[in-house]
């Protein structure tokens, strides 16, 4: 038996070479990488700052604590809502590393809430992002960036009174993602995007029995985190 196990290691010894050099299997060459995910839009200072500097004269500002020591809320703290994103997106492969996505987008996030003698306030941005991106890839991580056009609309609701304002205009998508697997037809994307857009300033909304709202200045770019799922042709 020596003789045939002498053998038997030598044979393995021999092709353990051959088996490191076996190439890994190689990405597919697909073209089209389509997506959807959901996401949470991050409460951020600066969107609503203005906000609660508008209505902290007024009364109106009755859910922000102004008696406080060490601890006190910052202007996103008294927001209230579900702060959600959902998103489609198509990327396009080009020459390597290279990239085109083209993505459409909707979001809140969340509502200023307030009131005056038992009228409620309740102040809700929305806004929907379309954009063309240029990305760059490296293995399954890829970043993007590229102009996009926005909607944005304000509803201001207090008491019986309410309006509604709306704009659009031009801004930019920053995107950073990770697709995985790499060498299935099914991806899952997990992302971290900017979304850079302007502003909508609402007009003084007149309310009976109670103070004006006044006019609000209320900011619509966001953060998101997101998670989706995709797949490749």
């Amino acid at each position: 038996m020596r003789p045939v196990a002498a053998t038997a290691a030598l044979i393995l010894v021999a092709a353990a070479p051959c088996a490191a050099q076996v190439p890994p299997l190689p990405t597919p060459d697909w073209t089209w990488y389509l997506s959807a995910g959901v996401g949470l839009v991050g409460r951020e200072v600066a969107t609503w700052a203005p906000t609660h500097r508008a209505l902290a004269p007024t009364g109106w500002d009755s859910r922000y604590q102004t008696n406080c020591v060490y601890l006190c809320q910052s202007a996103s703290d008294p927001v209230l809502g579900r702060p959600a994103t959902s998103a489609v997106a198509a990327r396009r492969r080009l020459d390597d590393p290279w990239q085109l996505r083209v993505l459409g987008a909707l979001a809140s996030p969340g509502y200023y809430p307030g009131g005056y003698s038992g009228n409620v306030l309740v102040v809700r941005p929305k806004s929907a992002t379309f954009s063309v991106q240029a990305v760059m890839t490296a293995s399954g991580f890829w970043l993007a960036a590229g102009p996009s056009y926005y909607l944005g609309q304000v509803t201001t609701t207090a008491g019986p009174s309410a309006s509604t304002t709306r704009k659009n205009g031009v801004g930019l998508v920053l995107t950073g993602g990770a697709s995985f697997p790499r060498v299935t037809n099914w991806f899952i994307d997990a992302i971290v995007e900017r979304r850079f857009a302007g502003s909508v300033n609402t007009p003084a909304l007149p309310v009976p029995g109670a103070p004006d709202v006044p006019a609000l200045t209320v900011g619509l770019s966001a953060t998101v985190l997101s998670v989706g799922v995709g797949r490749r042709l």
